[in-house]
């Protein structure tokens, strides 16, 4: 609404400013008129012959009357019409317009600058005390606004590319905080969980209890399936805003989402083709012999020694390049020996390697396990784990697969990364 004033207040100080033009043309156009009719009174064009008189005056009629006449005809000049439009107040005239609503329009709004656009999740009677955040950067000003503006337009993507343009100007914390949960508002509103669980993530790493951030993240975790998660946030977000209906609604919506997911699973491990009590069959159970287990575990036992000896034996050499990062997986797994996981790695040419890492998609159970080979043995792994770990950081999941590392995980990463002197890009598991 804040928006929709602004734009009605730019046109009619367009259509003033249209006046204003207008009436100089005219003061211009007047000027040269006088210039011109001067010009042609002064001027006597000569006559070969005097023009008829049909009625001659004498002198002895009233010359008095004849005097009046011109004087009466000179009073009505164009120029004098004119000058009654330097009197007229523009200005004063619109405002007695716009304090007098028709009945097809609405009264008009003096809205502040920089107002800005309520989105769905918060405190909308909070956020009305609250200052207006601007910048010294007037491009970031005006770039915010743009992207308000395509958001109440339902402009999402628009909205969303400037929001972008102005997180790479902004510098103010708090001005941050508010492009990334505005950001996730729309990634909310277009379908893409993803994206909006990382513009919240990161409003919320400058401002840990900003309650749109939190709405925000519950939101996309919800639609990601991650209920437990949503409802965490939301019922700290009901701490904070004890009275806020929106979180409340929200807290409902999960639980009841949640509810009907338990009784469609339910419904589905029903066996409604269960026969009753009635007709089951007695099977008489027989105990097994202590020495037949004995001889079960004694195979089990014979069957992984010759597993073992089956992958010793195997030609590391003869290894196939893998074709997929399961088959490569599956590999560094089956050599557990640091010697032989190396060779089986030097037969791979590099390109491989960070086709496979970078295009793959790797768990992260198979991160930690490169991870912890590569502390375990860095000495005889240190020209590759460079060439991994920028493998792993031009992979598109990347950065989920670093937000699902427990804080141990996180610790052990940040020690292989010390090992090699803290490259650049790997921040987020700081």
């Amino acid at each position: 609404m804040g928006e929709k004033v602004v734009e009605v207040q730019n046109q009619i100080r367009n259509n003033a400013n249209s006046i204003r033009d207008y009436i100089d043309e005219l003061a211009n156009w007047e000027a040269e008129i006088n210039s011109i009719d001067s010009g042609l009174t002064n001027k006597t064009l000569p006559l070969s012959e005097p023009p008829p008189v049909r009625n001659p005056i004498k002198d002895s009629e009233n010359p008095q009357a004849q005097t009046d006449e011109k004087l009466k005809r000179d009073k009505a000049k164009m120029k004098d019409y004119y000058k009654a439009w330097d009197k007229f107040d523009v200005d004063k005239e619109l405002e007695k317009i716009e304090e007098k609503p028709t009945m097809m329009q609405a009264p008009k709004v003096m809205a502040k600058p920089q107002s800005k656009i309520l989105i769905k999740g918060g405190n909308p009677q909070k956020d009305q005390h609250k200052p207006v955040i601007t910048t010294k950067d007037p491009e970031v000003d005006r770039l915010k606004d743009q992207g308000n503006l395509a958001f109440s337009n339902k402009e999402y993507d628009k909205a969303i590319e400037k929001y972008a343009e102005c997180l790479q100007r902004a510098v103010n914390p708090e001005m941050l905080v508010i492009l990334n949960s505005n950001s996730s508002e729309c990634f909310l509103r277009i379908k893409k969980p993803e994206q909006a669980l990382e513009h919240a993530e990161k409003a919320l790493d400058l401002d840990k209890k900003h309650v749109k951030s939190l709405v925000r993240r519950a939101k996309a975790k919800k639609m990601l399936g991650k209920f437990k998660s949503a409802k965490a946030d939301l019922q700290f977000c009901l701490e904070l805003e004890p009275n806020n209906t929106v979180i409340k609604q929200e807290i409902g919506k999960i639980t009841a989402k949640v509810q009907m997911l338990l009784e469609d699973l339910q419904k589905t491990m029903t066996n409604k083709d269960r026969p009753s009590p009635d007709n089951l069959i007695s099977i008489p159970v027989t105990d097994i012999n202590n020495e037949k287990i004995e001889e079960v575990k004694k195979e089990v036992v014979v069957i992984k020694e010759q597993t073992t000896k089956a992958i010793e034996s195997i030609a590391i050499e003869k290894l196939p390049i893998p074709k997929n990062l399961v088959e490569f997986e599956r590999t560094w797994v089956m050599l557990s020996e640091p010697h032989k996981l190396r060779v089986y790695l030097e037969s791979i040419p590099q390109d491989t390697i960070s086709n496979l890492i970078s295009k793959g998609n790797i768990e992260s159970d198979f991160f930690m396990r490169i991870v912890n080979t590569f502390i375990d043995n860095f000495a005889e792994f240190q020209e590759y784990v460079q060439v991994y770990l920028e493998a792993l950081k031009a992979n598109k999941k990347f950065t989920i697969l670093a937000k699902f590392l427990t804080k141990k995980e996180k610790t052990r990463v940040q020690e292989l990364l010390g090992l090699i002197g803290k490259p650049n890009g790997f921040e987020i598991f700081y």
